[in-house]
């Protein structure tokens, strides 16, 4: 029972001891200064969130549109390639709403 014991309690002893010191070293964290000289004077406002997408890549419903394109001219067969297209084709624009309702729903 007690080398049971010993089994568990000797590793967590052993980590606990090994993670103190970089636990204790950790710098101090320091509070930001309360202005920043370099900027003021600088008129500013903050982006839309279009904006903010289009830093950072995010997909649009346009761009899941394309891809259903790209893929759909990869079909073999060639009356169901052209019936896929034509489906997309006749339904742009409430794709690309609903591809963009959906994206807006995930970035909430």
């Amino acid at each position: 029972m007690l080398k049971r014991v010993l089994k568990f309690v000797v590793p967590a002893l052993a980590a606990a001891a090994i993670a103190t010191p970089s636990l204790a070293a950790t710098p101090e964290k320091t509070a930001a200064p309360e202005q920043f000289s370099a900027l003021e004077g600088i008129q500013v406002e903050p982006l839309t969130p279009v904006e903010m997408d289009a830093i950072h890549g995010a997909l649009t419903g346009q761009d899941l549109y394309n891809a259903l394109v790209a893929k759909a001219t990869l079909i073999q067969d060639p009356v169901l390639r052209q019936r896929a297209l034509d489906y997309l084709a006749a339904n742009q624009t409430k794709l690309v709403a609903y591809f963009d309702r959906l994206l807006a729903f995930f970035r909430r």
